[in-house]
């Protein structure tokens, strides 16, 4: 049996399980069990891997690479089952395990919890990637180096999406509405002060421009926004002007077609 190619038992393990020869696997295999056992990384991501795809690739590869120090299984459909079943089969034959890369994969908290366990059996394993999994926040944290993609800024995301979820305080809020974060505000509160009979009309609409300027800043801060404020008081202004002038005497038939 030494004799055979890798390729060649990962086929006969699959005949003999009744599952299908996975194309993804079989382009990451080299041609002897030599190079198997030698092999330091392989790259299994994107590989459409299954439940019914563990079985082969635990007695057919992994069971074969002895010095393998890299294992990336990412982006695939490993149940909380399979990842165990991997995780014992490297711990039986892959203990210079240095990164395992199980991210986008329907893993739970239970999987999170058996691999913190898992990590401390595997003396040589630094990274376990669990990112994009059904693990919370909280245990995803547990992890080395894991909890970096929870401390990304949300600043780095806000110009080229609104759609992004922002948080702002109440103190927040308060300092919002006493700053003016950009020119284009500054101007639109000139136009605030020679109309202040119509500032109260907008409160809701200003504290929201006013805390997405700075929540969620633009190139432009939303002057877009701001310029249409400033022409919807200045027109209102002008309408209410125009009704509380005096209405001169004269014939009320003269009046009444002026009115139409």
């Amino acid at each position: 049996m030494s004799h055979v190619s890798p390729k060649d038992e990962y086929t006969h393990a699959c005949t003999k399980l009744g599952c299908h020869v996975n194309s993804h696997l079989m382009r990451e295999l080299p041609d002897t069990l030599e190079a198997l056992s030698a092999i330091k990384k392989l790259d299994f991501s994107r590989s459409m891997l299954g439940r019914s795809d563990v079985e082969p690739l635990v007695q057919a590869i992994l069971c074969h690479c002895s010095g393998l120090q890299v294992l990336n299984l990412s982006q695939n459909y490993l149940t909380d089952d399979s990842i165990v079943q991997i995780c014992e089969a490297l711990l039986a034959h892959t203990l210079p395990l240095v990164s395992l890369d199980l991210s986008n994969n329907p893993i739970s908290n239970k999987t999170g919890r058996y691999l913190l366990r898992f990590m401390e059996s595997m003396p040589a394993l630094r990274f376990v990637g669990v990112q994009k999994t059904l693990m919370n926040d909280s245990m995803m944290r547990l992890f080395p180096h894991s909890s970096r993609a929870l401390c990304t800024p949300v600043t780095e995301h806000r110009a080229s999406s609104l759609s992004t979820p922002v948080t702002v305080s109440t103190s927040n809020i308060s300092s919002i509405m006493k700053a003016s974060p950009s020119s284009s505000l500054r101007e639109t509160t000139k136009d605030d002060n020679s109309h202040p009979s119509q500032k109260t009309k907008w409160p809701a609409l200003e504290t929201l421009w006013r805390a997405a300027a700075v929540a969620a800043p633009t190139h432009n801060n939303y002057s877009s926004l701001g310029t249409l404020i400033s022409s919807m008081r200045i027109r209102i202004h002008e309408v209410s002007e125009v009704q509380q002038l005096p209405i001169p005497p004269g014939d009320p038939k003269k009046q009444r077609q002026q009115s139409y």
